[in-house]
């Protein structure tokens, strides 16, 4: 059974801190193409529960690097303990096996000891540490081999996928490029679209969250287009660009949200330029660098989101309360003016979408 990025996380962050907590320890094992965020999962559960993270790359690891180099003391041999496994008895944190399923089969024996007694040789996982694992499938022509049953067997085994829309609320939430995201729901099938020649660049979060950081940084258009291409492959790069310059031609939405007397171009009602504004809007509110300028954005907000159909709307808005962890900008949006003619539109659609 596949599950969702988020939902994963979730599952995973409930474990840690059963095992925090003194419950049982489940080893885990996360199955997902390239790119689709395995390691990211795994990281942000570490910084949300405030725990270390070991992060070990198995396909760059021999046996004797899990199990130590071993030493002769009082006529016995004795295995030193690896830097990277945790030592400290009263520390909590998360032991990381990256890359199990392209390990060659000497570390995947290792590895089986591991998650199997929570040991490798003398070495003993303390016990608020958790054990996760990751890998690719066979099927996603990356490095993959079989991995014995007994091994499979110690595990609680995750499959994940993409889901389109997961992402573009994560995406919102940290502030990636809004024609991105706009794009994203727009094409939903181009999150993760891994062509016949993966030897280069082809959709996956991974990669259209590396287009986002490649759009800030200025290039003109003409440098743009191969950039991107060499991210996410010609045909996903030449689609994106097209849905780019619509967003763009409906002006500097940022200056709209400021200025009630600068028109809207929203000409018509077409998916693709109804994307594109909800997500600049929701983009742009709160990030005010005044709060006289936060005020105006969030008038703008209001203001615009009106004059789009109730999905489009709900989906700003939605995005706009994702985003906002410490809940302040939910207070502000509630506490305007508009809020209550904007409920009273939208205020049906937005408690079935959420």
């Amino acid at each position: 059974m596949n599950t969702t990025v988020k939902k994963a996380k979730s599952i995973l962050d409930k474990f840690v801190k059963n095992q925090l907590a003194g419950g049982a320890s489940q080893p885990v094992m996360l199955w997902g193409p390239p790119g689709i965020g395995k390691s990211d999962i795994v990281k942000s559960v570490a910084q949300e529960s405030s725990i270390e993270l070991r992060d070990i790359r198995l396909a760059q690891q021999d046996p004797v690097d899990l199990r130590g180099v071993p030493t002769v003391e009082a006529g016995q041999t004795k295995w030193a303990t690896p830097s990277c496994f945790p030592t400290d008895p009263e520390s909590a944190g998360i032991i990381f096996l990256d890359e199990l399923s392209a390990a060659d089969p000497s570390i995947q024996v290792a590895a089986y000891q591991l998650l199997l007694d929570r040991r490798i040789g003398e070495y003993i996982v303390p016990s608020k540490w958790m054990i996760v694992a990751a890998g690719n499938r066979a099927e996603d022509n990356a490095v993959s081999l079989p991995m014995s049953s007994a091994l499979a067997n110690r595990m609680m085994h995750l499959e994940l996928h993409a889901e389109p829309e997961e992402w573009a609320r994560w995406a919102s939430e940290h502030g990636l490029d809004p024609s991105l995201i706009g794009f994203i729901r727009f094409r939903p099938e181009m999150l993760f679209a891994p062509g016949e020649n993966c030897e280069r660049g082809w959709p996956s979060p991974r990669s259209w969250t590396s287009v986002s950081k490649v759009l800030e940084i200025g290039l003109d258009d003409d440098e743009l287009s191969p950039c991107i291409a060499g991210l996410v492959g010609d045909g996903a790069a030449a689609q994106f660009l097209a849905y780019r310059k619509q967003f763009r031609a409906l002006g500097d939405v940022r200056a709209m949200m400021l200025d009630p007397g600068k028109p809207l171009k929203l000409n018509d009602r077409k998916p693709d330029v109804c994307y594109a504004l909800a997500s600049a809007l929701a983009y742009w509110v709160g990030r005010g660098s005044s709060p006289e300028e936060t005020s105006l954005l969030l008038d703008g907000f209001f203001r615009l989101s009106m004059s789009l159909p109730a999905t489009f709307a709900v989906l700003a808005m939605i995005d706009v309360l994702e985003k906002d962890k410490d809940g302040v900008l939910s207070e502000q949006m509630t506490a305007h003016p508009d809020f209550t003619a904007w409920q009273a539109r939208f205020g049906n659609n937005l408690n079935r979408r959420r």
